[in-house]
């Protein structure tokens, strides 16, 4: 369904931008270009946490390797003046992470060590240009298009695109610190430092998709001392279907201070805020030169999931109806899980380390989450409780930290590594490909991974 809605998505998006809105230029050559990625994925989760145990939320001595294989081969083509086009599919092998020998249910291990192929849109949109970045420009897409607002993360952040609200969770992937938006995107950049985008997207990695949010960013930078970004989602803003947004069944149903019903549902507003510095730029040519591009930056974000408290009553007379009696209603505790707006904030910092241009960059990156609750994206039952799960860890921290390096060692070849303890989740071929529990939630538990990239 996901690959299907991709590309019907982008090809309204090629048709509609077909249109002769602008005056072409008789002496414009169109430009078609062959652009790919091969890469090979290396790594470990040396300890980690699994859930579909015998023992459930165990952790098992069992530490899985990585094996992961890309391709990715498109066109990227200037047919006019104001025209662009991309297509670049990707094509994914892998294997689960699981140890399948310690899994409970019958039917669930089928043919667990079998590689599972995955084929998807990296990059598939359509964009109108107009104007000048030094005065203002104005560009148009509509499509499958990767969008990354915050330049400088490398792994944790970029929080407005990879994260829920109810129940709050946060997504990161190995080398991906950015989200694959399904929609239209219109952006302006004026005088080449004020940007805004509006986003009109749909909703195609976690269920229920399809559902349509609407976003708006802006960002201003001076070159080379700072870069500085706002932004807010209105996430899930229309349901596909209402039914499966606000499902009224019993555990999703809670009471307002005056007794009247109400129900949870998947969506809610977020706001963002990034902030990077280079300290580079107040050093003179000659010293500054000494180092690379990325050295000494130091950059941050913080979002909110969910800006909207939400407090849960009983009745304290009879609290298992749903009859108003007024004055009977007490805070209940039992489902008062998103009444605190500083556990649902969360707050990264990055540091580039100085290597002296023998790296591309050396980043060190922590995060504080204060959610106290489980990490996992949907309760399973049905996907149809919004409430969180119990942390049930007694080692269960809120820190999350990632160690990034990437060295070019030609001109198309680098290798990209990282040491983390953070939001990755199992590879499983069952619930969509990942796993809804994250893998690292203990202080002690973390990977590595080490990619090897051909950029052609």
């Amino acid at each position: 369904m996901k690959c299907r809605f991709n590309i019907i998505s982008f090809f309204i998006g090629f048709v509609f931008f077909q249109v002769p809105l602008f005056a072409q230029d008789s002496t414009f050559a169109p430009k078609i270009e062959w652009t790919g990625m091969a890469a090979l994925v290396e790594g470990q989760f040396v300890k980690c946490t699994y859930v579909w145990t015998k023992t459930k939320g165990s952790v098992m001595p069992f530490s899985p390797w990585l094996s992961n294989e890309y391709l990715r081969l498109g066109i990227k083509a200037a047919l006019n003046q104001h025209l662009s086009l991309a297509v670049i599919p990707e094509i994914r092998l892998w294997n689960d992470t699981y140890d399948w020998n310690r899994m409970i249910g019958s039917g669930i291990a089928d043919n667990p060590f079998n590689q599972h192929v995955s084929v998807s849109l990296a990059d598939a949109e359509g964009t109108v240009s107009f104007g000048s970045n030094d005065a203002l420009a104005c560009n148009i897409s509509a499509g499958v298009i990767p969008y990354k607002y915050d330049k400088e993360a490398k792994n944790l952040g970029e929080y407005l695109f990879r994260s829920g609200e109810h129940p709050a969770y946060i997504q990161t992937s190995f080398d991906q610190a950015y989200a694959t938006l399904n929609g239209l995107r219109v952006n302006a950049v004026i005088q080449n430092n004020l940007s805004m985008d509006l986003l009109v997207t749909a909703e195609t990695q976690i269920q229920p998709i399809n559902d349509i949010s609407l976003s708006f960013l802006l960002g201003y930078k001076i070159p080379g001392y700072t870069d500085f970004g706002v932004g807010i989602s209105f996430d899930r803003l229309w349901p596909a279907v209402k039914e499966l947004d606000q499902v009224g069944i019993g555990p999703n149903i809670f009471k307002t201070s005056t007794g009247q019903p109400d129900t949870l549902s998947w969506g809610g507003t977020k706001v963002m805020a990034h902030l990077s510095f280079d300290p580079k730029g107040f050093l003179s040519k000659e010293i500054a030169g000494i180092f690379g591009p990325e050295d000494g930056k130091i950059y941050g974000e913080a979002a909110i999931l969910g800006v909207k408290n939400i407090a849960a009553y009983k009745d304290s007379v009879n609290p298992d109806t749903y009859e108003s009696v007024p004055g009977h209603y007490v805070i209940d505790s039992s489902m008062n899980f998103y009444s605190d707006i500083t556990q649902r904030i969360p707050i990264m910092f990055g540091f580039n380390i100085p290597t002296l241009k023998i790296l591309d960059y050396l980043s060190v990156e922590l995060e504080w989450f204060g959610w106290p609750y489980s990490r996992n994206i949907f309760n399973v039952q049905g996907f149809k409780y919004f409430l969180p799960k119990a942390n049930g860890l007694s080692n269960a921290s809120n820190w999350k930290y990632s160690i990034n390096l990437k060295r070019t060692i030609w001109e198309h070849l680098s290798i990209i590594g990282q040491i983390a303890s953070d939001h990755t989740r199992h590879d499983v071929y069952f619930f969509g490909n990942i796993d809804v529990n994250e893998i690292f939630p203990n202080r002690d538990q973390w990977g590595w991974w080490l990619k090897l990239q051909y950029n052609f």
